[in-house]
């Protein structure tokens, strides 16, 4: 047995033995590391790209949806301007889908959707106004129409104004034939602020606040009043209401009070002119008693006692012109007189002139020896003498609104 030892053998380095094919895996494995990370990098550089162009993209669509809205909201604001309300809800709400945070197309389309709604409403309203208008059904027509300038004043603002004015002015008409004046003056008051101081509506109202003073007057008994507020509707208007029916009553009425007061001349005068209008209501009776307790207040009474006749003064047959009494006599200026001879009796066919300045005008006396002037407007100096009598003139100074009762007394 050989008990020696083998030869030694010294260990082989690491790194210079290794196999060759462990160097191979080794360098392969880094390679793919680094083509992993290289083709992350480059994904993610591809997708900044796509990134970019698609920002990039975005932007150029949302500057064009945005210039869109802009024109389309131009175009909404100049149809609102024209009054075109459906067609500018259009233009907004094309502005509002390109552009949902645009504010103001928004608030305009609101408003653009509003008023087209009043439109509508305004113009079923403003059919039905003009089919009561035809139908002369004022009160209906004009709450239909009132409606329509409520809801939307611009609507067919000429036509709707031009029909509420004559539907108020025909409604005014309407209530004043049923007796209702008051609320009349209320419908022409309504027309006249669509047409100021229009003529006829003014002419009407003027009739129904004359008509109204006279009855108002008439129920305390205050009779020149009435008058006045009374004639001045029968002098426009003979045939409104019951004026003249009304005239005729307070004439009689003013004469039973002026004779009642002593003013038996005057009263004479009043249901003179009460007669003269036609109609029955005992003016004619009247009439006559105080035609004759004129003529005896103006006739001397006879006494028993034997006195010393006074130094005549005037002659027979010459008349003097005196100022008996005066009445009111409400709008105009008047002269009433009489001729009488020196029994007292009136003398007729004797004429009377009158002038003022270079104004002359004649008349008459009737089988009464009664004669009158009307028509009169001057507040003047006037001359009154008979024409082929021989006698004294008379001068009377005239005032607005009163009467004048004269006479011309042949001496005795």
């Amino acid at each position: 047995m050989d008990d020696s030892l083998p030869p030694y053998a010294e260990p082989e380095p690491l790194l210079d033995h290794v196999p060759p094919v462990r160097q191979r895996r080794s360098l392969g494995g880094i390679t793919w590391v680094f083509l992993a990370t290289a083709l992350l990098v480059s994904y993610a550089l591809i997708l900044l790209v796509i990134g970019a162009v698609a920002v990039h993209d975005g932007l150029q669509d949302r500057d064009t949806r945005l210039a869109q809205a802009a024109t389309h909201y131009d175009r909404g604001v100049i149809y609102m301007d024209q009054g075109n309300y459906a067609e500018a809800a259009g233009e907004f709400e094309l502005a509002v889908d390109l552009a949902p945070s645009y504010l103001d197309a928004r608030t305009q389309l609101a408003k653009a959707r509003e008023r087209a709604k009043r439109e509508t409403d305004a113009v079923s309203l403003l059919e039905q106004g003009e089919t009561a208008y035809r139908q002369g059904q004022w009160e209906q027509a004009i709450h239909y129409l009132e409606q329509v300038r409520t809801l939307n004043p611009d609507y067919e603002q000429e036509k709707v104004e031009n029909l509420l004015f004559f539907a108020y002015y025909n409604k005014g008409l309407q209530l004043v034939a049923a007796d209702q004046v008051q609320e009349a003056l209320t419908q022409f008051d309504l027309a006249l602020t669509i047409r100021p101081a229009h003529p006829d509506v003014m002419q009407q109202k003027q009739l129904a606040q004359s008509y109204l003073e006279g009855r108002n007057r008439e129920a305390v008994s205050d009779w020149t009043g009435a008058l006045r507020s009374y004639e001045a509707v029968q002098q426009v208007n003979p045939n409104y209401r019951d004026v003249y029916q009304r005239l005729y009553d307070v004439r009689v009425r003013y004469g039973d009070q002026l004779l009642g007061a002593g003013s038996a001349c005057a009263a004479h005068e009043q249901y003179k002119l009460a007669v003269e209008m036609g109609l029955t209501g005992g003016a004619d009776a009247k009439q006559s008693v105080a035609w004759s307790q004129c003529v005896q207040a103006q006739t001397p009474v006879p006494t028993s006692i034997p006195v010393a006749p006074p130094a005549r003064t005037v002659r027979p047959g010459f008349y003097v012109g005196e100022l008996a009494e005066t009445y009111d006599t409400p709008g105009s200026i008047q002269i009433r007189g009489y001729v009488r001879d020196r029994y007292g009796k009136g003398v007729p066919g004797v004429v009377v002139v009158i002038t003022i300045f270079d104004f002359q005008e004649a008349r008459g006396t009737d089988a009464n020896g009664y004669f009158s002037f009307d028509g009169i407007v001057s507040p003047y100096q006037a001359t009154l003498k008979l024409r082929d009598e021989p006698c004294r003139p008379l001068e009377v100074k005239l005032e607005f609104g009163k009467g004048f009762v004269i006479y011309f007394q042949e001496g005795t």
